[in-house]
């Protein structure tokens, strides 16, 4: 994202509801958050795109300085470290080294996943959903 702000955030999420459709509200049920001033204006975000007057899904905030509540976020993030340290402007990293970055990561298969990688079941999961075999 351009920047920490709510426009952006909600850009964010409208670009994956284009991208996902009808699916998208069974993909993203709920999405948990910190307390970030990003994310203040919830409503604004669980509203749909296409019609202003339906959620797409449910925000739910974490307690302050409570990070397990959101246990698995706090892990990618420790994975991301070892790719780019804290405080890193990410202005300076190109697209094409972060798309690198992320598909390692995803593609990564994880002890706690059964061995098997995020991107495996994120595929699974996602033709489960549009019903194809």
């Amino acid at each position: 994202m351009r920047e920490h702000t709510n426009r952006c955030v909600k850009e964010a999420i409208d670009k994956l509801e284009e991208k996902y459709g009808e699916y998208f509200k069974e993909i993203f049920k709920t999405m948990t958050t910190d307390n970030g001033h990003e994310f203040l204006n919830y409503d604004n975000i669980e509203r749909s795109k296409k019609d202003r007057r339906k959620k797409r899904t449910k925000i739910y905030y974490t307690d302050p300085y409570s990070s397990w509540q959101k246990g698995m976020n706090e892990n990618c993030n420790g994975i991301l470290r070892r790719f780019i340290p804290k405080g890193t402007d990410l202005e300076t990293i190109s697209e094409y080294k972060l798309e690198l970055i992320l598909e390692k990561i995803n593609g990564k298969p994880r002890k706690i996943l059964n061995f098997t990688s995020a991107e495996e079941l994120f595929n699974i999961e996602i033709n489960r959903i549009k019903g194809v075999a």
